[in-house]
C-alpha cells in the first residue's frame, strides 16, 4: 500500500499520499513490444519522480501543523532509474512501490481509511505525471496506462468527477489536492464512449460541506511544463510558496492557508516561469512557518536592455549581507530572500546607464523591484 511514514498521533492528524509517474510501460520510450497504439504522442517523463521526491522531502522535514501533525505518508514512484527513496536526515533507504493501478488503488483506499477515523483529519493528495482531459474531466495516468488496449483508461484515476467527488464520503472534512499534470484535451478520451477512468472511490449525489483546496499546475486545456531531469515548474513554485511566498501574517505568526498559498503559487508561476496555474480554494489552514519566510524578489533595470550590462546586488539597509549577481544577464534576477527591508542596486562600469538603488520591503507573495537607470 506504499506506506513510507507512520507516526501515532493522538487526535486529528494529517494523512498524505504522493504519486510520481515518470515511466509508462505502454507509451513511447517504454516497452516497444507492449506499445499502446493510440498513445497520442505521450511518452516518458523525467520530472515526476524528482518532483514527488522533493514534495515528500518537504513533508518529512518542513511540514508543520500543530492542529493536524503528519501521521502517515504513502508514496508511489514509477522511476526508470530507481525504486528507492532516501529518508531525509536519517539517510535510510526504503524501497518504494511503483505507481501501477492495483498498488495505487490499495494505497488510496488505505489513505481513505486512515482519514475516515476523525472528521478533523487533514487529507493531502499529490500527483505528478501525465494527465489528459475531456471537457471538465481530468484523468491521471498511471504506469500501466494502455495495458489493456480496448479499455486503456482502466489504469488511470478519474479525478474531478471521480476521486475528488468520491472523497466527500470520507469523514475527514479537510482535504487538499495538488494535481501536477497536463490538462490538454485527448482525442482518444473524447471518442471513448461511456465513463472512462477509475474513480477509486465513487461519489454520491448528495454532497456535504468540506474545507477544500484543489490546485492544478495549469489551466484547463493547457499543458504543464518542467526542465529535463528537474522538478516541474509547478512543484518548484509550490515548495517556494509553502516556504514563504504563500504565507500570511494576518494573525501575527506566519501561516500558510489555502487561499494565501494560491496567491503565492500564481505569483511565482507567472513572474518566474511565465505560466498560469489554477486553484479552487477555501481558507483551509495548511502549514505553520517557524523560521522567517523566504520570498522571491524579481529585480530588473528600467529599461530592461540595461540588465545585460548591470551589476545587480542587494543588501540590508545598513550595507551588511551584501549579495552580488554572479554575472550580468539579459533576464531579470530572481532571488529568494527572507522577509524584510533591502536595498537593491544596479551599477555600471560604462557611462551608458546611471547607477541607481532602490530600498524596498520584501513580503509575500513576491516582490517586484524595478530599478530606473536612465
Amino acid at each position: 500500500m506504499g506506506l513510507l511514514f507512520e507516526k501515532k498521533v493522538n487526535g486529528p492528524a494529517t494523512h498524505a499520499i504522493v504519486i510520481g509517474v515518470g515511466y509508462y510501460t505502454h507509451l513511447l520510450g517504454g516497452n516497444p513490444n507492449k506499445l499502446f497504439s493510440k498513445h497520442g504522442g505521450l511518452g516518458q517523463l523525467t520530472s515526476p519522480p524528482i518532483s514527488a521526491r522533493e514534495f515528500t522531502n518537504w513533508l518529512l522535514t518542513k511540514y508543520k501543523n500543530t492542529e493536524t501533525p503528519l501521521s502517515s505518508l504513502n508514496l508511489f514512484l514509477s522511476d526508470p532509474k530507481s525504486d528507492e527513496y532516501k529518508i531525509p536526515n536519517s539517510g535510510e533507504i526504503k524501497k518504494v512501490e511503483r505507481a501501477k493501478k492495483d498498488r495505487v488503488k490499495r494505497g488510496i483506499l488505505d489513505w481513505y481509511a486512515r482519514g475516515d477515523k476523525d472528521k478533523d483529519n487533514l487529507m493531502l493528495f499529490y500527483f505528478c505525471g501525465h494527465g489528459v482531459s475531456s471537457g471538465f474531466r481530468t484523468l491521471l495516468l498511471l504506469e500501466d496506462f494502455g495495458e489493456t488496449p480496448l479499455s486503456p483508461f482502466d489504469n488511470s484515476i478519474k479525478f474531478d468527477d471521480g476521486l475528488w467527488l468520491g472523497m466527500d464520503q470520507c469523514a475527514a472534512r479537510k482535504q487538499c489536492y495538488f494535481i501536477d499534470a497536463c490538462r490538454k484535451g485527448s482525442y482518444h478520451l473524447a471518442q471513448t464512449y461511456g465513463d472512462p477512468g477509475d474513480p477509486i472511490i465513487w461519489g454520491q449525489n448528495i454532497v456535504q460541506r468540506r474545507e477544500l483546496a484543489t490546485f492544478y499546475s495549469t489551466v484547463l486545456g493547457d499543458a504543464a511544463y518542467s526542465r529535463p531531469n528537474s522538478p516541474s515548474f509547478f512543484t518548484e513554485a509550490l515548495l517556494r510558496a509553502l516556504n514563504g511566498a504563500g504565507a500570511n501574517d494576518l494573525y501575527g505568526s506566519w501561516n500558510v492557508s489555502a487561499d494565501s498559498l494560491a496567491l503565492g503559487l500564481n505569483s511565482i508561476m507567472k513572474t518566474v516561469f511565465d505560466e498560469d496555474c489554477e486553484a479552487r480554494v477555501s481558507s483551509l489552514f495548511l502549514h505553520q512557518i517557524d523560521d522567517t519566510p523566504i520570498v522571491p524578489a524579481v529585480v530588473w533595470c528600467e529599461p530592461k536592455d540595461a540588465n545585460s550590462v548591470a551589476q545587480l546586488s542587494y543588501s540590508l539597509p545598513d550595507g551588511s549581507k551584501n549579495v552580488l549577481r554572479s554575472k550580468p544577464e539579459a533576464t531579470d534576477w530572481v532571488v529568494d530572500v527572507e522577509v524584510g527591508r533591502y536595498v537593491f542596486q544596479a551599477k555600471f562600469t560604462s557611462r551608458t546607464y546611471n547607477s541607481n538603488l532602490v530600498e524596498k520591503e520584501v513580503r509575500p507573495p513576491t516582490t517586484r523591484v524595478p530599478i530606473g537607470v536612465v
